[in-house]
């Protein structure tokens, strides 16, 4: 694997370099696409290229529950249909906060959502439903599989997994899996991590329209 973790600056110009010059000693296809866009980005956290394409972390910084809310609803808007997108931290670090935007975003009332974790699987009906997962209290992934995660990936809709990281081996090849870091009371960092080329086009669209907002 060959990982670059961006620090900004100087050093991630170098480090952009590297990747460029890396992808254009190997054949990685789709994944070359829009290349330079991508790099140019602030929001670049990491980057990591193996056998099979690039796998990129951009961040964002919320500043509030409304911030976070409103960048659930960004997202919602931007993944492809179906969607299958996982959260990843720890408790109190906003997931709900998130899934409440995402939520929104699909036309569903964010007072509507609340965290799974006795239920297992809620399922919201709106423009586009939302079927939202919380895994924290499954012992294993055979837990996980007995719901029939599949059947829900493969409908119109966006499919959203609290805990993702304990059931990561059964999600679909193509998902975007978003880490979350508590950077003080208020402040939350959004880690991207998109998997194929799919959700790398709507990460894309998200800073794009996240950046927007926040210029305009």
């Amino acid at each position: 694997m060959f990982i670059v973790p961006a620090q900004g600056g100087e050093d991630l110009t170098k480090e952009k370099t590297q990747i460029r010059t890396s992808l254009a000693n190997r054949d990685h296809g789709a994944a070359a696409v829009n290349i330079n866009l991508l790099l140019a980005t602030k929001e670049v956290h990491s980057l990591q290229l193996k056998q099979g394409g690039l796998i990129v972390d951009f961040a964002v910084v919320t500043h509030s529950e409304i911030e976070t809310r409103r960048l659930g609803t960004i997202v919602a808007r931007c993944l492809p249909r179906p969607a299958v997108i996982g959260l990843v931290g720890t408790l109190g670090a906003g997931k709900t906060r998130l899934v409440q935007g995402i939520a929104w975003g699909c036309g569903v009332h964010e007072a509507a959502v609340i965290s799974p974790t006795f239920v297992l699987i809620h399922e919201y009906p709106g423009e586009v439903p939302v079927f939202h997962f919380d895994v924290y209290r499954l012992r294993d992934v055979t837990e996980f599989l007995d719901l029939g995660p599949d059947e829900y990936f493969l409908r119109p809709g966006i499919s959203v997994i609290e805990w993702a990281d304990r059931v990561q081996e059964c999600l679909p090849l193509q998902h975007l899996i978003v880490e979350i870091e508590i950077v003080s009371d208020s402040d939350r960092r959004f880690l991207f991590r998109p998997a194929g080329q799919e959700y790398l086009a709507a990460v894309d669209r998200i800073l794009e329209k996240w950046n927007s907002d926040h210029t305009a």
